[in-house]
């Protein structure tokens, strides 16, 4: 049996926050329910709002398909990944300055 790796996305948004539902909905109309299967699951982890970060937990394997609904969307971007939340974190720090 084949463990699946998870990934951690660190996104940068410009004004609002990352919604969950917005999330899925993008995916919902950019890949269908069968996208949707694929992505059974995905979390939010951490927001840094002051810091206009926000950690997401996702599949490995749905990583490119979850980046490219995020690219398009206007007020977010997805900064970089990372394999652990602990080196998710320090990504955030290093990149915001503080």
């Amino acid at each position: 049996m084949v463990a699946l790796k998870d990934i951690y996305l660190i996104i940068r948004y410009k004004e609002t926050t990352v919604d969950k539902n917005t999330l899925f909905n993008k995916i919902k109309e950019k890949y269908g329910i069968l996208g949707l299967a694929d992505v059974f699951y995905f979390e939010i982890k951490e927001d840094y709002k002051e810091l206009k970060y926000s950690i997401l937990w996702i599949p490995r394997n749905c990583q490119d398909m979850i980046k490219t609904c995020i690219d398009e969307m206007d007020d977010c971007e997805v900064s970089s990944a990372s394999g652990t939340i602990k080196k998710a974190k320090k990504k955030i720090l290093k990149m915001s300055g503080a």
